[in-house]
Formats: C-alpha cells, structure tokens, sequence
C-alpha cells in the first residue's frame, strides 16, 4: 500500500481473465452471467476493482525509482504496469463499465478527495528514503519516515 501498487490485490487477474477468454471468446459471455449471478464471483471483482482503483501507478513509478539497477527496474515495472492496464481492460470488458468505480460513487468520491492529501506524503516519503538509502542517519529522518508511514496508511485507510 505505501508504494501504491496495491499488487495483492490485483496482479495477476487481468492475466488469467484474458487466458480464460483466449481460450474460446464465448468465455467472456460466460464471465458476464457469473458477474450477475454468482455473488462470489461478483465479490471477487469487486474487491480486485477497489485494488485497481486504490492503485496510483504515477506515485508507484516513483517509488520504482527507487530502485538503482535500471534494467531491472524497467523490466520489472513494465510488467506490474502491464497487468495492471490488462487488468483494468478485463474488468470493464467483464462487468460492462467505462470507468473503475463507475458503480461505485462513495468509494470514487473517497479516493477522488483523499488523494491530494495523501499524494505529498508519499512525496515526502520517497524523498526520505532516497536520503536514508543515501546513508544519512538522524532521528529526525527515522521520526519524519515514521510519520510518512502512518501518515499514508491512515490516509489509505489500510494498515501498510
């Protein structure tokens, strides 16, 4: 949740949806029937599209950066950044909406308002740890990036 990738709840599906569909198209007409009539199924999409929603792959990308060997980094974001835009594409195609949220008006209003609160944080806290990965050592830097911590967790209302 701090770096906004929000991975568990999402990687991976957009893969599996559109294996399951590649494998004969009418399996995407059978995911519409089960997003409407088997709750779990729905629940399960659900909760994958508040992963998504939840997800902020500007602020993910950043704290990527972070990483200092850059094939790696490249090869390994382009992968998350793939599932998630597959996934996103999945979910839409499956349940029939245009955007994530689009059912779901609290919820879009919620992260639509707490963003730009919890966006700085995630600033600071990326320039804080570029600090301390630097070497730099002070209980001021270990208290500001423990603030940063909670900070983000109470804004992303999760706890990590």
């Amino acid at each position: 949740m701090q770096s906004r990738h929000v991975l568990p709840a999402w990687f991976g599906v957009g893969h599996a949806l559109s294996r399951f569909i590649a494998h004969d198209p009418q399996n995407l007409n059978l995911l519409k029937t089960m997003v409407r009539e088997f709750p779990m199924f729905a629940a399960l999409l659900s909760n994958t599209e508040t992963g998504l929603a939840k997800s902020d792959m500007e602020i993910a990308r950043q704290y990527a950066a972070l990483v200092s060997d850059a094939e790696l980094r490249e090869r390994v974001f382009t992968m998350i950044e793939e599932e998630y835009n597959l996934s996103v594409s999945m979910l839409l195609q499956i349940t029939g909406q245009t955007r994530l949220l689009e059912r779901n008006a609290p919820l879009e209003e919620s992260i639509r308002l707490r963003n730009p609160y919890v966006d700085p944080m995630s600033l600071m806290q990326l320039e804080l740890l570029r600090r301390k990965r630097a070497g730099e050592e002070s209980d001021s830097l270990n208290t500001a990036l423990a603030a940063t911590i909670n900070g983000i967790a109470a804004g992303l209302r999760n706890t990590g």
